[in-house]
C-alpha cells in the first residue's frame, strides 16, 4: 500500500477519535439531586421550582438563589451567579445545569421550560387553519 495512502488514513482515524473524545468530553447528563452530589461532573436536573425565591447580592454582584423539586421529590436549594430568567415565575419545569461545591448545588445555567404558556396558542393557531 502506498505510504501517503496510509498516513491520510492514520490523519482521519486520529481525527475522528478526538472529535470522538472532545463531544463526550462536552456531553451533560441528566440527574437527580442524589446522583448529582455523587458526581463531580456537570449535570442536568430537571424539576419544579418552589416560588420563595431570593436575589441575594455579593460584593455587588447578583446572586439567584431558589428551591428546586427533582424528579424524586428531593428538594435542594440551588444558587445562580446571575439574574433570575425573564419567565422564570411562569415556567412549570426548569432544568438546571451545574454541580455541587461545597456541599450545594451551583447551578451555571437555568433553562425554562412552560409548556403551558404556549397551549392556548397553538389551540388558536389550530381553529384557524
Amino acid at each position: 500500500m502506498n505510504k501517503k495512502i496510509m498516513v491520510a488514513c492514520i490523519a482521519i482515524i486520529l481525527c475522528i477519535a478526538v472529535a470522538m473524545f472532545f463531544i463526550n468530553l462536552n456531553k451533560v447528563e441528566y440527574a437527580n439531586f442524589a446522583d448529582a452530589r455523587n458526581s463531580d461532573k456537570i449535570v442536568q436536573v430537571i424539576g419544579k421550582p418552589l416560588k420563595s425565591d431570593t436575589v441575594k447580592y455579593v460584593e455587588d454582584k447578583p446572586i439567584f438563589v431558589f428551591s428546586l423539586t427533582d424528579k424524586l421529590n428531593v428538594t435542594e436549594e440551588v444558587s445562580y451567579n446571575g439574574v433570575k430568567p425573564m419567565n422564570f415565575d411562569l415556567a412549570e419545569y426548569v432544568v438546571i445545569r451545574g454541580r455541587y461545591k461545597n456541599g450545594e448545588f451551583v447551578a451555571t445555567e437555568i433553562l425554562t421550560k412552560c409548556p403551558s404558556k404556549y397551549q392556548p396558542e397553538l389551540k388558536k393557531r389550530k381553529e384557524k387553519q
